[in-house]
């Protein structure tokens, strides 16, 4: 694909969502308006099974990822981000400015990864969600992808005066 995509990636609790919408504040760029755990992850939006077990199986690092997965996963992060920028809340460029079509097919787009703790629908015990093994599935389907990893410790207490 020719577009360019923004992947702000982290953990939870670590700052990734101000930095996010930090980013996504800029009228040059488009939100998904959901992260990665949402689009392919397990409370994943309209993925039909087979592209969700073809994705699931190719983000293990160490096997390439085939064309065909790599551009059904970039595919659906456009999707996303021009229906969010349709939306009513994400359609608004600046205060009085709205995307028009042109800048809605051609601007690039902002997501972010965030590995977290999610609860089993099932049991309820937490399980380890790891939305970082989707980046290289989107490495793969887009031209320019820029990488922002953000690392913080979430526990981290900060001491002041």
């Amino acid at each position: 694909m020719d577009r360019s995509l923004f992947l702000v990636s982290g953990f939870s609790r670590g700052g990734t969502n101000l930095l996010w919408n930090l980013i996504c504040s800029h009228p040059g760029v488009l939100s998904t308006g959901v992260e990665l755990n949402q689009i392919f992850g397990p409370s994943h939006t309209n993925i039909p099974m087979y592209w969700k077990g073809a994705i699931e199986s190719f983000a293990i690092p160490g096997f390439p990822v085939p064309k065909s997965i790599a551009s059904y996963g970039g595919r659906r992060v456009l999707e996303l981000a021009e229906n969010h920028a349709e939306e009513s809340w994400g359609r608004w460029k600046t205060s009085n400015d709205i995307y028009t079509k042109d800048e809605i097919v051609r601007l690039p787009v902002c997501t972010k990864s965030v590995n977290s703790w999610a609860r089993d629908r099932i049991f309820g015990l937490l399980k380890r969600n790891v939305a970082l093994k989707y980046n290289r599935l989107l490495l793969r389907s887009f031209g320019v992808v820029k990488t922002v990893y953000l690392i913080r410790d979430a526990e981290a207490v900060c001491n002041g005066w």
